[in-house]
């Protein structure tokens, strides 16, 4: 929910950077390897995307698959509501925030730290390349391992016209320094609420 929110944000402010890569990198790839208009393949993935729900919504019942796939629908819509309805909502929204914020301070220092990048990539940049590497973490490939790094490169040599073993390199070391402090902090959470549930007993 809070990455498609970004993701819309991102669309709206950045339009220019992330309009050219998804034209670049997706939607020019797509029309000529089908060799037809951008049109008809959205227009056919939607109607796909529909018979797809059809299906699964009338069937769920009498195929195990269907059902399972019905449940984990049902659970996503049901975890992204959840979030209106619990009692400190507010403070919820706020740590989501903050999330994204280190999220994206991460992206900033990663840029800083290449002398060939950091003169002509700001702030706005890093949000731009934080949106594009979260699509990376969400393929169902281990930690983002190697989607990360493909679509950063992408980004980088679309957009800024930086050379993909740049790229490369610049998403090794974003990628290891975010999931490096993924562990440090999921470490000191475990240990405070470890020691919380101590003294609460």
């Amino acid at each position: 929910f809070s990455l498609g929110i970004v993701f819309l944000g991102v669309l709206f402010f950045f339009w220019d950077s992330f309009g050219n890569f998804i034209n670049t990198e997706i939607l020019a790839s797509m029309e000529s390897r089908f060799s037809i208009g951008l049109a008809v393949i959205a227009a056919s993935a939607l109607v796909a995307f529909l018979i797809f729900l059809y299906i699964i919504y009338k069937y769920r019942q009498s195929h195990p698959v269907l059902r399972k796939i019905a449940d984990i629908v049902k659970g996503v819509l049901k975890g992204l509501l959840s979030g209106f309805k619990m009692p400190q909502k507010w403070l919820f929204f706020i740590y989501t925030i903050l999330l994204w914020t280190c999220y994206w301070l991460m992206s900033y220092t990663s840029i800083m730290a290449f002398s060939s990048m950091n003169k002509g990539l700001g702030a706005s940049d890093a949000l731009f390349l934080m949106m594009v590497g979260s699509f990376g973490w969400v393929i169902p490939v281990q930690g983002g391992i190697g989607a990360y790094h493909l679509i950063i490169s992408l980004a980088l040599a679309s957009v800024y016209g930086i050379s993909q073993t740049t790229g490369v390199i610049f998403a090794t070391i974003s990628h290891e320094s975010q999931a490096l402090t993924m562990l440090v902090c999921g470490l000191i959470s475990l240990i405070s609420f470890s020691i919380s549930k101590r003294k609460s007993s």
